[in-house]
């Protein structure tokens, strides 16, 4: 085969990969094909290699039976705003040297080699639509790790509700389809790629903004996973570093909440929510806790909330002038937006800010008019509040290296100490990742839906 140009973007290279039956060749490096994930408001392009083999084509998908799960709301069958930029969550320096100094190295069962293993399940969406409608099972080649990568076999794989809005084309980038969800993993290293001195076979990791996370197999830059503590399960390692990191994020960089003072939050039983409490508990600022049943008041309380509104029978605004009295709250965090997030607005101290990092009332929403939150502009102009949105994948992208291993350190030492608890997933079978899908939207769901691959 000619020397071309790797579709990574890299200097022209001789092409070693195998002609698989549809065409498509896997080069050297194992770099099949490009994601290309456009970024709302985002003028830098960054070029990433990805292992996500989204452009070959596997043997015929095996569809699995999933039970028919009624339409809740339609979906928006958006095309792509255009080509935007690369999404590169890139690594963090100096990644936890310690905790790999405290993660064993696995037993022989770890260490099982997958050289006869040719293919690996996928949960595949062939098409922008309703993930119940257009996700499915599919075999796939196992990709082989490139220079300075590694090759995981996955332990577990939450299924946030992210992932969903995402392949109905609600989120904040639309991927090119077909697309592996996914963008959280623990899994244990079983083949190295060269240049990767520091990790060792049968070493457990987490990946670190690596997509295409709902297969058997993922193939990350070193730079791009993290060791496990030995102490922590595979439940709460698959999770650190979205929701748990997320409440890290808000509670210090974002809003510097300080010992003593109020933080005012929505949806407050949400894996974010009770982080941000037992992040309270721990620091010692107080929570005034949002949420929209009666029957989690009490669940909220013996988490360790400080108090709780209920908008299903109290008034937000007025319950928050009750609870908080002279002192007032100038701070809080939203993720529910709508009515809800302008009410919280509204109920801030003068100078009060607000971040709003999710749109949980606009979820089901198909009138892009009405995903909005309407603020009342003589409380923001007069009283001079802020209302200012955070997402984690800017986040990843903007933050200064050092800034950002900092807070991951920092949520996986609070993790790792017990101060900060996740909740215990379920795991589900891939095969059975329909049930998965409809639990990760099921109201009072219980834990987070994990996809693992061995029972």
């Amino acid at each position: 085969m000619p020397s071309q140009e790797c579709s990574n973007g890299s200097q022209p290279l001789q092409h070693a990969g195998r002609e698989l039956w549809n065409g498509f060749v896997i080069c050297e490096f194992g770099c099949a094909a490009i994601l290309e994930v456009p970024v709302f408001g985002s003028a830098t392009i960054v070029r990433t290699r990805t292992t996500d083999l989204a452009r070959t084509i596997a043997p015929e998908p095996s569809r699995v039976s999933r039970p028919r799960q009624p339409r809740r709301g339609g979906s928006i069958r958006a095309g792509r705003a255009g080509i935007g930029p690369l999404i590169r969550l890139f690594a963090v320096e100096g990644r936890g040297r310690r905790y790999a100094r405290r993660t064993a190295v696995g037993s022989g069962s770890d260490r099982r080699s997958v050289r006869k293993m040719r293919t690996m399940r996928s949960v595949v969406a062939d098409t922008l639509g309703e993930p119940s409608e257009v996700l499915h099972l599919q075999t796939r080649p196992v990709p082989e790790p490139g220079p300075g990568q590694v090759r995981i076999r996955v332990a577990a794989a939450p299924v946030h509700a992210s992932d969903l809005h995402t392949i109905r084309g609600r989120y904040g980038f639309t991927p090119e389809f077909p697309t592996v969800p996914g963008i959280e993993s623990v899994g244990v290293i079983d083949e190295l790629g060269s240049g990767t001195d520091d990790l060792t076979v049968g070493q457990r990791v987490v990946t670190v903004g690596v997509r295409a996370t709902w297969q058997e197999y993922v193939v990350a830059d070193a730079e791009r996973v993290l060791p496990v503590p030995d102490g922590m399960s595979n439940s709460t390692a698959a999770q650190i570093l979205s929701n748990p990191l997320t409440a890290v994020i808000l509670t210090g960089d974002e809003l510097d909440v300080r010992p003593g003072e109020w933080l005012l939050q929505t949806a407050a039983g949400s894996t974010v929510g009770q982080s941000v409490i037992q992040l309270g508990a721990h620091a010692g600022f107080k929570t005034l806790n949002v949420v929209r049943r009666r029957s989690a008041v009490e669940d909220i309380l013996a988490l360790g909330g400080t108090a709780v509104i209920c908008t299903e029978d109290e008034d937000l605004r007025e319950r928050v002038a009750d609870i908080t009295g002279h002192d007032g709250v100038s701070k809080a965090i939203d993720c529910v937006s709508g009515q809800v997030g302008a009410d919280v607005s509204r109920a801030l101290e003068p100078h009060g800010e607000l971040v709003v990092y999710g749109a949980l009332s606009t979820h089901r929403q198909t009138d892009p008019d009405k995903l909005t939150i309407p603020i009342f502009a003589r409380s923001l102009i007069y009283e001079t509040k802020t209302v200012r949105g955070f997402w984690l994948f800017r986040w990843f992208i903007e933050t200064p290296k050092d800034r950002m291993a900092a807070a991951i350190d920092r949520t996986l030492q609070l993790a790792d100490s017990g101060a900060l608890r996740v909740p215990e997933g379920q795991p589900i079978l891939v095969e059975k990742f329909s049930e998965a899908v409809y639990l990760a939207e099921a109201p009072a769901h219980g834990g987070k839906p994990l996809l693992v691959f061995e029972p």
